[in-house]
């Protein structure tokens, strides 16, 4: 029966919503008289509802794809921030105060002499690194007031904004092998400025060419450009700025944003995803203070050769401090002539011999083989830089009248050892390249909108129509419910109320107890035997008293043994006090059977 009322309350709810929801298609199918007409709209309606649902699937599948499409435009900066100049001197070191770590130059010809002129370049490259690194650097009379004073008298002049600065601007960078590093801090460019005439101007002063290294290819300077927490490594590209040149460097600031995962796997201070192998990313981190994929591919490169060779390459001065016994690859496969074994002579191990060494061949491999895919994997992307794109443009420097001037300051051949660098923003405009969803969450609404809207005829207004009929369905349903149970309820309750009328305790008599209505009422049945048995009068005869017996069985079997028992029925009385009242209506009752009668 209830099942029916709720089987007709929801039927004439949905019948109610038929005739007055906005969804085209179905007013025609409950408003049509002809068969054949409703079959039509239905069939036109189920085709429709198949078209939605396939695009309905392919919407969702593109979205939960994370796709990304780049947005490229130009954000203006009314206060932007100078990034960060370092500057490597290329040939930075007095090789005169170190003239006695040569034996002779004729050693630098004869090693010269083993290379072909197509390795010449990296031979002297090789020779230059292992030797500035292995000796210069690690002779005990090199200090860093040396290389402070040599600084010192490098820098010329220096402006930035045409404010003069000075060596208590710079940030010193040691970096073996490869020359000195200077990197000047970040500059605040509060009031916005620009152009040629604003940034950072230096004069550098190179040295002379007879203090320069014996294996040097190259004089002047590497400038690097980039963001104030990222760290320098080998691998990256400056501009180089040569003697005898003015060198103007325009800067273009392009800010990239990648989206993280689930759209792609990249990463800055805290990791968004897990890697297989955290320890590169980690100790990037730990190392410079900033997460940097190129500097995580040196760590991994280096963590190769630690693995295969036994040595690192000294070049990464701050790993080296974690690796302290084991040996740099310059000592281990020595190329300069000038390693030591225990008390052997000195060696040389030729270049030949050198490029099927170890490191050579580990680099090799690094560089063109599954290397490159492996730290891939270890060393992800960040999901938030900047890149700076330069405009070089150079002229003859110094000129006629200048050169006067700083031969009266002792520089000598000022063409061959000086050089002025000037350092400029292009604009206080920068290009920013970010990732977007291609579809996003109001795409997506809007996606399932038109379509449905098209093919079905529904708009928002329907769709607050289907909420509003799943809520009365609902309703309708949970309300029968609720009225069943209720019912149940009542049911189950007025038959307990029936039963717990007619229930009768449990008793207790002489520390004997009788819980089931059967034990009950023999135990009744037997005292009132009992009591009226001790009669002595002639007139209770024996028929009498089995008169008397079978009617208080009769009796007792009514009032117990017909009552359903209940064992869980926990209340006790005690039964003593039934007793004595019977003894004491025994006591009482007159001679006769009509009285005795009347009392039971």
């Amino acid at each position: 029966m209830n099942k029916e009322i709720r089987r007709n309350s929801i039927t004439k709810e949905l019948k109610k919503w038929s005739k007055k929801t906005t969804i085209t298609g179905i007013p025609k199918i409950t408003e049509s008289k002809g068969l054949i007409t409703r079959i039509l709209w239905t069939c036109i309606i189920l085709v429709f509802l198949g078209i939605v649902c396939e695009k309905i699937y392919s919407l969702l599948f593109d979205y939960f794809r994370f796709n990304v499409t780049t947005r490229i435009k130009l954000v203006t900066e009314k206060n932007f921030t100078f990034p960060a100049i370092t500057i490597k001197l290329i040939n930075w070191l007095n090789f005169k105060n170190y003239k006695k770590h040569f034996r002779t130059i004729s050693d630098y010809d004869e090693f010269i002499s083993v290379s072909d002129n197509l390795d010449l370049k990296e031979t002297f490259q090789i020779s230059k690194n292992n030797f500035v690194s292995s000796y210069l650097l690690l002779d005990s009379s090199y200090s860093s007031n040396l290389e402070i004073d040599t600084l010192n008298s490098s820098i010329f002049s220096c402006y930035f904004n045409s404010i003069k600065c000075d060596l208590g601007d710079f940030e010193f960078i040691n970096s073996s092998g490869d020359g000195a590093q200077l990197k000047i801090g970040l500059f605040k460019n509060t009031e916005g400025k620009f152009g040629k005439n604003s940034g950072l101007s230096l004069e550098i002063f190179t040295g002379s060419r007879e203090f320069q290294s014996p294996v040097s290819q190259e004089a002047g300077l590497l400038v690097f450009i980039h963001d104030s927490d990222r760290v320098i490594t080998n691998d990256d590209h400056g501009i180089l700025v040569s003697p005898g040149t003015h060198t103007n460097i325009e800067i273009h600031k392009t800010r990239i944003k990648i989206l993280p995962q689930p759209s792609n796997k990249c990463a800055d201070q805290s990791l968004r995803f897990v890697l297989e192998d955290e320890s590169l990313f980690n100790e990037t981190i730990q190392l410079t203070g900033t997460y940097s994929k190129e500097y995580c591919f040196e760590l991994c490169y280096q963590k190769e050769l630690i693995q295969n060779c036994g040595c690192y390459d000294e070049k990464l001065v701050k790993y080296k401090n974690k690796n302290s016994n084991i040996p740099s690859c310059n000592d281990k496969y020595d190329i300069s002539g000038f390693k030591k074994v225990a008390k052997s002579p000195k060696y040389y191990l030729s270049y030949e011999d050198y490029l099927i060494s170890c490191p050579s061949l580990i680099k090799e491999a690094f560089y063109t083989g599954d290397y490159v895919s492996k730290c891939g994997g270890l060393c992800p992307k960040e999901c938030n830089y900047e890149q700076y794109s330069t405009l070089v443009s150079k002229s003859n420097y110094p000129s006629r009248d200048y050169e006067k001037i700083l031969k009266k300051k002792n520089k000598g051949n000022t063409k061959k050892s000086i050089l002025s660098v000037n350092i400029y923003m292009d604009s206080n405009e920068f290009t920013l390249i970010e990732e977007v969803l291609l579809i996003s969450l109001i795409d997506l609404i809007s996606e399932l909108g038109d379509n449905l809207g098209l093919f079905l005829g529904l708009s928002a207004l329907s769709t607050f129509e289907l909420i509003d009929l799943s809520i009365k369905l609902t309703t309708v349903f949970v309300t029968t419910k609720i009225n069943d149970y209720w019912k149940k309820i009542k049911q189950i309750s007025k038959l307990e109320t029936k039963s717990n009328q007619r229930k009768v305790p449990h008793l207790v008599t002489n520390e004997k107890e009788y819980k089931t209505n059967e034990q009950k009422a023999k135990h009744f049945g037997t005292i009132l035997s009992e009591t009226f048995s001790e009669q002595k009068e002639t007139w209770f005869d024996n028929e009498h008293k089995m008169m008397g017996d079978d009617l208080v069985q009769e009796k007792a079997s009514e009032l117990f043994v017909t009552q359903p028992n209940d064992d869980e029925f926990d209340d006790k009385i005690d039964f003593d006090e039934l007793e004595n009242a019977l003894k004491t209506i025994n006591k009482k009752a007159a001679p006769g059977p009509d009285k005795t009668q009347t009392n039971i």
